[in-house]
């Protein structure tokens, strides 16, 4: 049996922007990072991100293409999120094992709205997705594997916003299924009065926790 992971990120300073500050008609997306921002597709519009993904562990190294993901908007509080089949490279020891990522679906729902100016009132949404078995062999799960994830961001002047996320996640690891928890904070920072902030962290790889 596995205790619950919990895993960190480090708070960044970005050009990237917020989801409560800047212009409300600029573009947010949520590709590529690890903060979600808060802010909802508008009704009847579709936005289609993507971005790559490096990742190192142990002698193990693997480099995830694509990560495809179309949202949605379905109301002005609610947006559907589906993300594409990922082609991932992993090396390990010198063995190249290429294939696909399992696909996931889910849905952003937008809880409540922050105020345009600053506050200690936060935008708050939620993200429930899981993942689909539909990967290559080697990395398809043979179980759906939800997630929860709990947004917020703060206006902390005209231009500079904090975004938090904290998720819960139910991984299998070809065995059973674990409780998996984690954590990120980002900086946002509009250059100029006319440019939308969205906020983007860097993951940190260091993961705090037993198992059992």
């Amino acid at each position: 049996m596995r205790r619950p992971f919990l895993a960190t990120a480090v708070a960044t300073l970005s050009l990237s922007a917020c989801a409560t500050m800047g212009t409300r008609d600029a573009l947010v997306s949520d590709r590529p990072d690890f903060t979600e921002a808060t802010v909802v597709v508008d009704p009847g519009q579709v936005q289609v991100e993507s971005g790559s993904t490096f990742s190192r562990e142990g002698e193990t190294r693997a480099t995830a293409f694509g990560e495809v993901l179309v949202r949605a908007g379905l109301t002005p509080k609610v947006e559907l999120r589906v993300a594409g089949n990922s082609f991932v490279r992993e090396r390990t020891a010198g063995v190249l094992s290429p294939g696909m990522e399992d696909a996931t679906l889910g849905f952003k729902f937008k809880l409540l709205d922050g105020p345009e100016s600053r506050s200690w009132k936060p935008e708050l949404s939620v993200i429930t997705h899981t993942t689909v078995p539909s990967g290559a062999r080697l990395y398809r799960s043979q179980r759906a594997q939800p997630e929860v994830k709990v947004l917020t961001a703060w206006s902390l002047t005209d231009r500079l916003g904090f975004s938090s996320n904290v998720n819960v996640g139910r991984p299998y690891d070809g065995v059973r299924s674990f409780t998996e928890y984690a954590a990120s904070g980002s900086f946002g920072y509009a250059a100029t009065g006319e440019s939308g902030c969205m906020p983007r962290s860097l993951r940190s790889p260091r993961r705090m926790g037993r198992t059992w």
